[in-house]
């Protein structure tokens, strides 16, 4: 396959975020790779970004650009609608408080050709903190992976891989529903990974205001639901790889789950 000729649905998801959202659709217009289907979702935002999405989108240059407006149903269930709805044969998905570069799609679709892989993906990089977010430096191994999430939610995917696997309704709270859904295809799709350094997500960094305790309580819950769906799945030889990286906590909080599942 030739560049521009695999159909790319870009799927942005916007929540209270019209601040950023007429950056963030612009550098989707202004894309150097054209062959683009874009779905937005406003998933039932109280701010202004329902009138700046109507209003960017008078400039879109993609015919075939869909607009949803919803209530608030929550990232994953909006993610999943955005799965269902699209017709290309890979898959973007873009917050909307994120932008990307002018060369990121067609960069993006180059590597996934020259790897035949079926995920490609890169580093996050924290535009206001000027700093990686994630960043990964050699051939990938599914064990870096099990024990720190380097794939960033905006990877390209293609969608035959997919198939019936989505969000993880059960994540709604918000944490690392993205790093499960790409362990998930990893896992019980076989899906192979490219990771590359060619190009980077501009990726905002937000403070939500929800407190370390509140954080640590859905970690918690997040990682019993990841080792009850995953433990059968990890080698004992795989395990120990990957307990050795952890810290103190989270090689306690493995342990019992793995014993438990």
């Amino acid at each position: 396959m030739r560049n521009q000729e695999m159909k790319v649905s870009v799927i942005v998801t916007c929540y209270n975020k019209g601040k950023y959202i007429e950056e963030c659709l612009y550098s989707i217009f202004n894309q150097s790779y054209r062959n683009i289907e874009l779905i937005i979702f406003n998933d039932g935002s109280t701010d202004d970004s329902d009138e700046i999405i109507r209003e960017c989108l008078k400039e879109s240059p993609f015919k075939n650009t869909q607009y949803i407006s919803t209530f608030n149903r929550g990232v994953i269930t909006t993610r999943n609608d955005g799965i269902d709805k699209s017709n290309g044969e890979s898959i973007l998905f873009v917050d909307g408080d994120d932008y990307l570069d002018l060369d990121f799609i067609n960069i993006m679709v180059d590597e996934m050709i020259f790897s035949d892989k079926d995920i490609v993906g890169c580093a996050a990089w924290d535009f206001i903190g000027k700093k990686y977010q994630n960043i990964y430096k050699k051939e990938f191994d599914i064990r870096d992976m099990l024990s720190n999430n380097i794939i960033n939610a905006s990877s390209l995917v293609k969608k035959k891989v997919i198939g019936e696997i989505r969000f993880d309704e059960r994540l709604s709270n918000g944490v690392m529903e993205d790093y499960d859904f790409w362990v998930n295809l990893i896992l019980n799709h076989n899906a192979s990974v490219f990771y590359t350094h060619k190009t980077r997500l501009n990726y905002r960094i937000l403070s939500d205001g929800r407190s370390r305790s509140n954080n640590r309580r859905k970690k918690y819950y997040f990682y019993k639901i990841f080792m009850k769906k995953y433990s059968n799945k990890i080698s004992n030889k795989d395990f120990i790889f990957i307990f050795k990286k952890l810290n103190i906590k989270m090689k306690l909080i493995f342990l019992v789950f793995r014993i438990i599942y």
